[in-house]
């Protein structure tokens, strides 16, 4: 687990304040935020949760612009200091691991930190049932994969602008609308099941644009 976090690690431009911001204060931030919109600014609560999935969609893409960002792009030379290495591939297959895994927890810390500090002194006809917040949990996930999926591939900024633009307002309207919906119990497992296979197909193109790199002249 340890070789794994250093390899996911490894990718970052600055290390010590980075571990700073990813794991304590983005977390922080976005819950203690909407404890105060909810709370003093007296948001619905079922807006401030449409908030935590859409900040959540668009912090996750612009943090990975900084590590990722335009990794599979044939126009970036990202790549290069990974095929000088031996160890090269497995840095990448460790690091993307990593990432996806990171990026699930961080969605899930936060989406269940800040409902429970909307929701806190709030009337029960503001509570979302525990299928509602998986729907709100695997659906900002999928979401953020999906955009992932495209930004890895380009290095121009408007793209990653563009995925934000769109992806952020599809999970603010999942989050908001969630608590109306009558979730099925496989509404759930079909969005985990699809995030995970969007996680797959990006690790692989990414692979496999290391692997034609080699052959690049």
């Amino acid at each position: 687990m340890r070789q794994y976090i250093r390899s996911y690690h490894a990718f970052w431009p600055v290390k010590t304040w980075m571990k700073l911001c990813v794991y304590l204060l983005y977390p922080l931030v976005i819950i203690m935020g909407l404890y105060f919109l909810s709370h003093k600014l007296g948001y619905y609560p079922v807006i401030c949760m449409g908030f935590a999935c859409g900040f959540l969609v668009a912090v996750e893409i612009i943090l990975d612009y900084f590590v990722f960002g335009g990794i599979a792009s044939r126009e970036t030379n990202r790549l290069e200091y990974l095929k000088t290495s031996v160890r090269g591939m497995h840095l990448l297959k460790s690091s993307l691991i990593t990432d996806a895994a990171r990026r699930f927890l961080s969605i899930a810390i936060i989406i269940i930190g800040s409902y429970l500090a909307i929701a806190c002194r709030q009337p029960m006809e503001y509570r979302y049932t525990l299928l509602q917040l998986l729907v709100c949990i695997f659906s900002t996930y999928l979401l953020t994969e999906a955009g992932l999926l495209l930004t890895r591939f380009f290095i121009n900024w408007w793209v990653n602008i563009a995925v934000i633009y769109i992806l952020n307002n599809a999970a603010v309207t999942v989050g908001i609308f969630a608590s109306t919906w009558n979730i099925p119990i496989w509404a759930p497992i079909l969005l985990i099941l699809l995030g995970m296979g969007i996680t797959l197909t990006g690790r692989r193109l990414i692979l496999k644009r290391m692997e034609e790199s080699y052959y690049d002249r």
